[in-house]
C-alpha cells in the first residue's frame, strides 16, 4: 500500500499544476480578449479594429522614426549574409573535411571555451 500512496502523490500534484495552468490560460484569454478556434487563436472584432488602427505603413513608419535608427536598420540586416556564408563554410568543413581525413569533430562546449579563453 506504500507504494500506491506514493505514486498517486506525484499523479494528484501534476493533476493540480495542470488545473492552476488552464485557469491561468483562461485569464489570459480574458484578459487579450482571445479564444482558440482549430488550434488558432481568434481575436474579437473590437480588438482585430484597434489592431488596425495601430498598424502603420512602412513609408510613414520610417517617416516618423529617428534618422540614426533609420540609417543603422540596413547595416544590421545587412550582416545577415556573412553569417549565412559562415555557417555554410563551417558545415563544410565539419562535414567534408573532418570527415575525409577521418578526425573527430571539436565538441561545441570545447569551441566555445576555448574561445572565451582566448579573448
Amino acid at each position: 500500500m506504500a507504494r500506491r500512496s506514493s505514486s498517486s502523490d506525484p499523479l494528484r500534484r501534476i493533476k493540480t499544476l495542470e488545473d492552476e495552468l488552464q485557469t491561468a490560460l483562461e485569464e489570459k484569454e480574458r484578459a487579450f480578449r482571445y479564444y482558440w478556434v482549430k488550434g488558432k487563436a481568434k481575436f474579437e472584432q473590437e480588438v482585430l479594429s484597434q489592431h488596425k488602427d495601430l498598424k502603420y505603413w512602412l513609408p510613414s513608419y520610417i517617416l516618423h522614426s529617428r534618422v540614426l535608427a533609420v540609417i543603422t536598420a540596413p547595416l544590421i540586416y545587412l550582416g545577415f549574409f556573412p553569417f549565412c556564408f559562415l555557417d555554410v563554410f563551417l558545415r563544410y568543413i565539419k562535414v567534408c573535411v573532418f570527415r575525409a581525413r577521418r578526425l573527430r569533430a571539436p565538441h561545441s562546449q570545447c569551441v566555445v571555451t576555448l574561445s572565451i579563453r582566448g579573448l
